[in-house]
């Protein structure tokens, strides 16, 4: 996907690399291990349910080879599975539940909370971490002014042979000092940088034997916390998804992730010389499929679980005043929900992740599944008007038609008699123009934004939130009045702009007194092209005494402009009366045609002396 990177996005998170990481392992020639432990960790759990059962199997085989087995979590159980992210029953809210239980059968010993844990509210996480006979610990928040009762910011555990194991527990933070959730759902918590706050505790390391991070912060964080803060033995981290194929060694700290949905299971084996100094540490990922063994009753549990889907899926969400159908009115809901939600500017529903045809009577959850079955996770971008329109250029192009309903944004595309676009016109619901110059957060499902080719300011950030989650919140804070407004909804057309439309090109005279509208405007040309301040000019005289007429196009599309005119674009056309199609504006008193599509200049700039008409070539 052709992007450029700019200033940070709506989310500034560390950089998260989702890749197969392999590094070293440390060894020391000290004397033989008094004792050996096992970790094993998963984190960014999301709901994934099914593969508890392997995992317990796994700790009991090995509690008999070695001395002591931890299981541990680095965040994120909830937020992925209708399972365990739609468990309302009787009008219970037990939303989390399965996987918690599941967990405590499983004999975790400790978890992290991750951004993710908030996504329910403060309420029932605390309803959650009472269930949990395990502690859920977070050392860089202040809960006391919040509905969530303060978390405790580490546990120290004993193997058998009293080696005292200490987990500290630390969770990212963006610039706006929160985790990655809805603001709304940390009203009164205070959090603080994680790196700051591990400095904190370094005093856990001389009152335990083994000092852990407990990290929700993504790899690059947690290599970051190695190194700053080097009282640490191992960090199990999670949030960027990583999968390290052997745990790597920074700074003397050995840092180990497992991917994501408990599709691994890691381990890592930690053996003690009597002196208490550690003799060996490695580790790896074990695949769960891989696994040979399950606990049959905790088999029967997910069972369970997962049979009470039909009842989830027929809770009922809301009652609709009238049917909503068709791309334009379901699509504006999609992208609405993802807006609302995760307070974007904008979003955009593609046609093809609309499964349905209409929407009526009674909504359930189930009904949501059905609009969007795929929980395409939906991705963050940051994007100046003219990347949206690249969006939208690449997906009209892509499907010869409207592909993309937006959320609270609308967008109007004309193109000529070939379907060639000439112009993107995006303004809010109101009318209003986007500023050109701004940057505006924009909500993609997961799909588009790995198969559509589109320019960005930076590359996107998960929100690992799933689409059609989002779809059912925001209904359940509708009121059926408000869906009404989706009835006869139109926010995205196209129009075909055919020569008989063009038959002429107005005077730049006349045009200066459409400020704003989209014209065709002829001229004489009497100067060359010129880069200034990262853009191109094209110089056009007009009736105002030293004044020109201007062109102005983005410095990325000058390859495409070159194409169009050719290398004698200077001999061919000074002298000559041109066309040009773009919305007429003012800058610093010069009048001047902005264009208004990324792609298609040679629409927009007509070789021709325009001898009864202007017609595009």
């Amino acid at each position: 996907m052709e992007r450029s990177f700019g200033k940070g996005g709506w989310i500034a998170l560390a950089l998260c690399c989702v890749f197969a990481a392999t590094g070293c392992v440390s060894y020391s020639d000290s004397a033989p291990a008094k004792e050996s432990i096992v970790f094993l960790h998963t984190n960014d759990e999301h709901g994934a349910i099914e593969n508890y059962g392997r995992i317990a199997w796994m700790a009991e085989q090995l509690a008999d080879t070695y001395d002591h087995v931890f299981l541990v979590s680095a965040g994120d159980l909830f937020s992925g599975s209708p399972v365990v992210d739609q468990y309302i029953i009787d009008g219970e809210d037990l939303r989390g539940r399965p996987i918690v239980d599941l967990m405590n059968r499983a004999g975790y010993d400790v978890a992290v909370i991750g951004n993710h844990e908030f996504d329910y509210g403060q309420l029932v996480l605390q309803e959650r971490i009472a269930e949990a006979e395990f502690p859920l610990i977070l050392a860089n928040v202040d809960a006391h002014a919040a509905l969530l009762d303060q978390p405790a910011p580490y546990v120290t555990l004993s193997t058998d042979a009293g080696t005292r194991v200490t987990f500290l527990g630390l969770l990212e933070v963006t610039p706006e000092e929160i985790p990655s959730t809805h603001p709304a759902n940390l009203a009164g918590l205070e959090f603080y940088d994680p790196v700051d706050t591990a400095r904190e505790y370094l005093y856990l390391a001389d009152e335990s034997d083994l000092l852990v991070g407990l990290t929700h912060l993504g790899f690059e964080w947690d290599k970051e916390l190695a190194q700053t803060v080097g009282a640490f033995d191992l960090i199990f981290g999670g949030h960027c998804h990583t999968a390290i194929q052997s745990p790597q060694l920074h700074n003397d700290v050995l840092i180990a992730q497992a991917g994501e949905h408990a599709e691994y299971l890691g381990k890592v084996v930690v053996e003690i010389s009597a002196e208490g100094d550690i003799v060996r540490r490695e580790g790896q990922l074990i695949p769960i499929g891989e696994i040979g063994g399950t606990v049959a009753q905790i088999e029967q549990r997910i069972a369970y679980y997962q049979a009470q889907v039909e009842e989830t899926f027929a809770r009922p969400l809301i009652e609709l005043p009238q049917p909503l159908a068709g791309n334009a009115e379901l699509g504006s809901l999609m992208s609405d929900a993802i807006v609302e939600t995760l307070e974007a500017d904008f979003a955009f529903a593609n046609h093809g992740g609309i499964r349905v045809d209409e929407l009526a009577g009674v909504l359930t959850v189930g009904d949501i599944f059905d609009l969007e079955p795929f929980g395409n996770e939906i991705v963050i971008f940051d994007m100046e008007p003219d990347d949206i329109r690249s969006l939208i250029s690449y997906a009209y192009a892509r499907f010869e038609r409207v592909d993309l309903q937006p959320g609270k944004l609308h967008y109007s595309i004309t193109v000529d008699e070939d379907g060639d676009i000439l112009a993107i016109e995006l303004s809010y619901p109101d009318g209003t123009p986007l500023d050109e110059t701004a940057v505006y957060t924009v909500g993609l499902g997961s799909y588009v934004a790995a198969t559509y080719q589109f320019t960005a300011r930076n590359e996107g950030v998960n929100t690992h939130r799933p689409h059609n989650e989002l779809i059912v919140e925001y209904i359940e804070a509708l009121e059926p009045d408000e869906l009404s407004a989706y009835s006869g909804i139109s926010r995205a057309r196209a129009e075909t702009l055919l020569p008989e439309d063009i038959d002429h090109c107005i005077t730049w005279d006349q045009a200066a007194e459409h400020v704003g509208d989209i014209l065709w405007v002829q001229g004489p040309v009497a100067g060359v092209f010129r880069t200034v301040y990262d853009r191109v000019f094209i110089n056009i005289p007009v009736d105002y005494p030293n004044q020109e007429f201007v062109i102005m196009v983005h410095e990325q599309h000058v390859s495409t402009f070159d194409d169009a005119f050719g290398q004698g674009f200077e001999s061919r056309l000074v002298g000559e009366t041109v066309c040009v199609f773009g919305r007429v504006e003012t800058f610093g008193g010069v009048p001047q045609i902005l264009p208004t599509s990324p792609d298609h200049l040679r629409s927009r700039v007509l070789e021709s002396a325009c001898p009864g008409g202007c017609l595009p070539q």
